[in-house]
């Protein structure tokens, strides 16, 4: 796969096609079940050959967790500046469900993919999802307690957001103030009791390979 500007014919790097053929991916994936997609449709859709999507994600596991690993990388980064910011574990865990709440809306198209990505049982993309998980903890004490915090919080913000996107009774701001109480509610004697405390890991460790570069692939999101 090649670019061209002003008449100068540019080769892709290999980081730009893994790139190009993610967002191809992205695009495909898009209102069906990621299990049921071919490397044939994605390979025609991103311009190479589908022996060449095999040789950089092995199998359809390897590349839907390349997928999922992406397109949360900037939900990731929204959650992590809210958990190690300033403000006491009250007002973290609000931001935090704020911001999870304007990402899914604003990729509302999306969403809907990246809940059978999750759910997908290949080896590949859950392995990705405990590692996601693994990253996020580190903000909440780096124990496993925490990863279990997480997880269940998580879990929480992704059943809450996806049943308002597919049917949206109450208004946005009511939405947030419900899933921030039961988020709240869920951790606040965990705190009280020192055994997670949003902020007091260190910074999050940088995502796997499987989800960079994440400018390449970022742009994507806005057409989901």
């Amino acid at each position: 796969m090649t670019t061209r500007r002003q008449g100068v014919r540019t080769r892709l790097t290999p980081d730009q096609r893994r790139a190009a053929i993610i967002q191809a991916a992205v695009r495909v994936f898009e209102g069906r079940d990621p299990a049921a997609v071919t490397f044939e449709e994605i390979a025609v859709e991103a311009g190479v050959s589908r022996a060449l999507v095999y040789n950089y994600f092995g199998d359809r596991g390897g590349l839907m967790a390349a997928v999922y690993e992406q397109l949360l990388v900037e939900l990731d980064e929204e959650l992590s500046v809210a958990l190690v910011g300033p403000l006491p574990p009250r007002e973290r865990v609000r931001d935090a469900v704020e911001r999870y709440v304007a990402f899914a809306r604003a990729h509302a198209r999306g969403w809907q993919t990246l809940a059978m990505l999750a759910a997908t049982r290949h080896p590949a993309v859950q392995r990705a999802r405990r590692e996601r998980y693994e990253r996020l903890a580190v903000v909440w004490g780096s124990s496993a307690e925490a990863r279990v915090v997480v997880t269940g919080l998580m879990g929480l913000l992704e059943a809450v957001t996806l049943d308002w996107l597919a049917e949206p009774a109450v208004e946005l701001a009511r939405l947030v103030d419900l899933a921030d109480d039961l988020a709240w509610s869920g951790v606040e004697h965990l705190v009280d009791e020192g055994i997670v405390a949003p902020g007091s890991g260190a910074e999050p460790a940088a995502p796997t390979d499987a989800a960079q570069p994440a400018a390449a692939v970022s742009p994507a999101l806005g057409g989901l």
